[in-house]
């Protein structure tokens, strides 16, 4: 089984059903997909009439491995991502 870098979302309401995983092979694409300008991301937490992401931070760990990305989105309002131990992807055959 394949291990990944995964992160999820943290509802500021603490609503699980609007929480989000994301799951990557390498920290060059959570840098990739995380970044400030990065419009995928910015899909997933904004409307379409506001793609704005304010007070936008990124916190690293030691291993230069980014640990948490917190921003506000006046859609999503505070946002939390956090790291996770680790992520699998889990794809049975039928």
């Amino acid at each position: 089984m394949e291990a990944f870098l995964a992160y999820k979302s943290i509802d500021s309401f603490t609503d699980r059903c609007c929480e989000k995983a994301f799951l990557f092979k390498t920290d060059a694409d959570v840098k990739k997909f995380f970044a400030e300008d990065n419009p995928t991301f910015i899909e997933l937490f904004t409307e379409e009439e506001d793609r704005r992401l304010t007070n936008f931070q990124i916190h690293y760990s030691e291993a230069d491995r980014i640990s948490q990305i917190e921003f506000d989105s006046p859609f999503a309002g505070k946002v939390r991502i956090v790291k996770m131990l680790v992520g699998y992807m889990i794809q049975e055959s039928q």
